[in-house]
């Protein structure tokens, strides 16, 4: 056996799958001479008038765990050298070995021989491979994206999370808003039962070949929510400024996001205040310079603030301990964490909201909870007495502005309100 059939075996077995893919729907026929073309354009030299006559064939086909691209095409002709000009057509683009299982792929054949295949490498971003002659051409393009809005209201009996949660609200939407709410309400101790919430967000969806990008997240957006009830009534615009920066504000137009959020996690119970108190596991009255905050193990926990991570690593007492460093002088730390989110390591800029790790019983602690505590020039001060830095303030144009899009937004609630709000109880 020479060295190039050694090589060629070699190949073949690292790129081969023994497990079948699954095919989603069966092969459909495209009659349209209009898709043929269009198909046939994207190859640069034309293809020859015998194939021309032919009609190109569309499979739909899933891969299942253990697949590989090679494996999956291997019944219309592509073989392992097809996978490494392939390859090397893809670039940086996207490597094949990072195909997830669930995802899709649209071949298209003629005379059940591969012509081209495409798949998703992002939700707005298709790879589109095409054979020509023994070559493989790579044709990179953006899926035409459409937006739908969607207003939903939820009536909380127990906590926000749990009410949006049961309300199936996307996961992305309930974290937008508990950050955004997080500035200007405390979730442990203004919630109420029988409070309202109600959202308008917006998300994206793609007009063709969407079943490509179905393992994808579509791109959300939170533009409104509004908080109201016996004790709450909370309400905040999405606004793009003068600055072309998108906060959110309140219906008089000042800023509604504070330098830190009050609370760096929902659905928790403050379990013990800031303040001297006897310690639960050594015994004896010393400064509790933080807030504990008791909920499930895993529960995740949000930077506070803008900032860059100071430490993230084991700390004794502390267990697994993030410090964030903040402007003016501030500092947050958050102690007894189960683990770190990913990435989140010394020199690592966060924005406010993001998840830097979870709830754990780490280190010195009785129970699992989260130890929060806000620093000042060093010195530890009590987080819920923080007082914030003034907030900005939309004038002139600007305001004008901004009381426009909340009228036009006022008619979206309105014209979607019979058919896009969604009731749910969280019990």
């Amino acid at each position: 056996m020479t060295y190039k059939m050694i090589l060629v075996a070699f190949i073949v077995t690292a790129l081969g799958c023994s497990k079948p893919a699954t095919e989603i729907n069966k092969a459909v026929p495209f009659t349209s001479q209009q898709n043929v073309k269009a198909d046939q354009q994207q190859i640069q030299a034309p293809l020859n008038n015998q194939e021309n006559e032919q009609k190109l064939t569309a499979h739909i086909i899933e891969f299942k765990k253990g697949d590989t691209l090679t494996h999956l095409l291997r019944r219309f002709g592509f073989n392992a050298k097809d996978a490494i000009l392939v390859k090397r057509a893809l670039g940086d683009t996207f490597t094949l070995s990072k195909f997830s299982v669930g995802q899709r792929i649209k071949v298209m054949t003629l005379n059940n021989t591969i012509h081209s295949f495409t798949f998703s490498t992002a939700f707005n971003q298709h790879a589109r491979l095409i054979k020509h002659n023994q070559n493989w051409q790579v044709d990179i393009t953006q899926p035409q994206l459409a937006s739908r809005y969607q207003q939903k209201r939820i009536v909380i009996t127990t906590s926000l999370f749990l009410a949006s949660q049961r309300a199936k609200l996307p996961t992305d939407i309930i974290n937008q808003t508990i950050t955004a709410l997080s500035h200007l309400i405390d979730f442990q101790r203004q919630i109420k039962a029988g409070d309202t919430l109600t959202l308008y967000y917006k998300q994206m969806y793609l007009e063709s070949d969407a079943q490509l990008s179905h393992h994808h997240t579509p791109p959300r957006e939170l533009l409104y929510a509004a908080l109201s009830g016996v004790t709450n009534n909370i309400e905040i615009t999405r606004f793009k400024n003068a600055q072309e920066q998108q906060a959110f504000y309140l219906p008089d137009g000042r800023l509604a996001q504070s330098f830190l959020m009050k609370t760096p996690l929902n659905g928790a119970r403050l379990s013990s205040t800031f303040g001297k108190r006897k310690h639960p596991v050594l015994g004896y009255t010393r400064l509790h310079k933080g807030l504990d905050f008791g909920a499930p193990i895993g529960t995740p926990i949000m930077a506070a603030g803008d900032g860059t991570i100071q430490s993230a690593n084991w700390a004794g007492s502390f267990g697994n301990r993030i410090i964030i460093r903040h402007g003016q002088n501030y500092q947050t730390l958050y102690a007894h964490l189960k683990g770190f989110a990913k990435g989140m390591k010394k020199g690592v800029k966060v924005q406010q909201g993001q998840i830097i790790g979870y709830l754990g019983n780490t280190g010195l602690s009785q129970a699992r909870h989260l130890h929060y505590e806000v620093h000042k020039n060093g010195k530890a001060i009590n987080p819920l007495k923080l007082k914030q830095p003034s907030q900005s303030q939309l004038r002139g144009k600007q305001l004008a502005l901004f009381n426009q899009h909340r009228t036009y937004l006022a008619q979206q609630l309105t014209q979607h309100h019979n058919t896009e709000i969604q009731i749910a109880s969280a019990r």
